[in-house]
């Protein structure tokens, strides 16, 4: 299926667009000063506030390093990006499987697997989700054993 417009929009925006997402994380620090890995607030160098969850309850959020976890993969450090938050490699994983994506829909000029990529990702992104979750739980339940 050739794409229309919005398909031609689309696939622009994300094979311009995941890059800088890259760029980004790469830009950022995930390490303190004495060159050991981060665990959280690393988006706050991005100028966002910090986690309003962390700040208010004193526990972190599902979501509290991820920005630090996918920095840390882009850096070539996965053990301690696993650490930080196990979603961030597989949201690296993610993003590079679009951005192979719409390069080759681009180049052959039409949107190839677009139906079974949208109940793929679908799913994918629901288990980064459940990821999320299972390991917030952990951290609550268990955070001697988690390593917090």
């Amino acid at each position: 299926m050739r794409p229309g417009l919005y398909g031609w929009l689309l696939l622009t925006g994300l094979f311009l667009g995941i890059p800088v997402v890259w760029g980004l994380a790469r830009w950022i620090t995930p390490y303190d000063v004495d060159g050991t890995p981060k665990r959280l607030s690393t988006h706050t160098q991005l100028g966002l506030p910090p986690c309003t969850f962390l700040v208010v309850s004193g526990i972190p959020c599902p979501s509290c390093g991820l920005t630090t976890s996918f920095s840390l993969m882009v850096h070539g450090d996965p053990i301690p990006s696993l650490r930080a938050n196990p979603a961030g490699p597989i949201l690296l994983l993610v993003t590079l499987s679009v951005w192979i994506w719409s390069l080759w829909c681009m180049l052959h000029r039409q949107l190839i697997w677009s139906r079974i990529w949208e109940f793929r990702l679908v799913l994918i992104l629901s288990g980064v989700f459940l990821i999320l979750l299972i390991r917030w739980v952990a951290f609550v339940v268990f955070p001697r054993i988690y390593g917090n």
